[in-house]
């Protein structure tokens, strides 16, 4: 369908690596920003801000999906919209 699409975990980068592993998800995720790729966590948006940038996405056409309080906040943030799920 033509979406760029990136995860941003708070997950430490082995974790995170093993878990896309596990779900076969990696073809479909170009981008992933872990824990270990940033200086702040969420809330703070800069992991969704540099995957933004790698996806050369902007905030008007991103939507990010997260299962957090802290992700929403992030969201928020960032400037882009957000859906929550459980």
């Amino acid at each position: 369908a033509g979406l760029k699409l990136g995860i941003v975990t708070g997950k430490g980068s082995n974790s995170a690596e093993i878990s896309i592993a596990q779900l076969q998800l990696a073809p479909f995720f170009p981008v992933v920003i872990t824990g270990d790729d940033v200086a702040e966590p969420k809330p703070h948006p800069e992991g969704i801000l540099l995957a933004m940038k790698l996806l050369q996405a902007e905030p008007q056409t991103t939507l990010y999906v997260g299962d957090s309080d802290s992700d929403i906040k992030a969201a928020k943030a960032a400037g882009v919209t957000s859906v929550g799920v459980n």
